[in-house]
């Protein structure tokens, strides 16, 4: 009677629906399948654009000048050195512009001083010059050897302006244009600034009567 009432019993479940049992399994099973919610893949922190290199390459920063002024990787041209110190200017790395500046500019410039005293007028001079103006559009004009394997010329122009005036608009702010001739000496694999002409005409004409170079280190 028993086996029967147990038989009677389970078919009586069967004949009346599936079991809890069995409608958890399918709940289950269609959790996973068709009719489920599709889980949106989470995308992350979205990326930010690179800071774009303030010397006018076209390149990012970290990809440009920022190797040179972290110590990382010394520029490898006399070009690449201009734009490595035309950047630090835009950001006020004073240390950088001290630093890649080649002693001879400081006989040149500061000739009645001690080496000590020019430095640190060097020093306040590029203080100066980086906090009181706001520099943009470097364009490299023309490159040119120097009369030895360690030396070189960048002719280049950029703009330049009072950051009094940053708060101006473009169009009323007094962007003076500026075009140089640099010449670069590479010591102990290093190119380093020594010194300069400023011309207020065609920068095709910046190769004319090169100073004399310095003898090699």
């Amino acid at each position: 009677m028993l086996a029967n009432k147990c038989s009677t019993s389970a078919f009586r479940r069967s004949a009346t629906g599936p079991s809890r049992a069995r409608i958890q399994l399918q709940i289950a099973a269609a959790s996973k399948g068709f009719g489920a919610p599709k889980t949106v893949p989470s995308k992350g922190t979205p990326k930010q654009p690179s800071e774009p290199c303030s010397c006018s390459s076209g390149k990012a920063y970290k990809n440009c000048c920022e190797p040179a002024h972290l110590g990382s990787s010394a520029p490898k041209t006399p070009e690449a050195a201009l734009r490595a110190r035309f950047s630090a200017f835009v950001k006020g790395n004073e240390q950088y512009i001290v630093s890649t500046t080649h002693h001879d500019y400081l006989a040149f410039h500061y000739e009645n001083k001690s080496v000590e005293e020019a430095r640190k007028q060097l020093e306040q001079d590029v203080k100066v010059g980086c906090s009181m103006f706001d520099y943009t559009g470097l364009s490299v004009n023309q490159t040119e050897p120097g009369s030895i394997e360690d030396e070189g010329f960048v002719a280049f122009q950029y703009k330049s302006s009072p950051k009094d005036q940053a708060s101006a608009s473009e169009e009323e702010r007094d962007w003076k244009t500026t075009n140089e001739k640099a010449r670069f000496l590479r010591v102990n694999g290093a190119w380093q600034f020594v010194d300069y002409q400023r011309f207020e005409y065609n920068a095709t004409s910046l190769f004319k009567d090169s100073p004399e170079p310095v003898p090699k280190q």
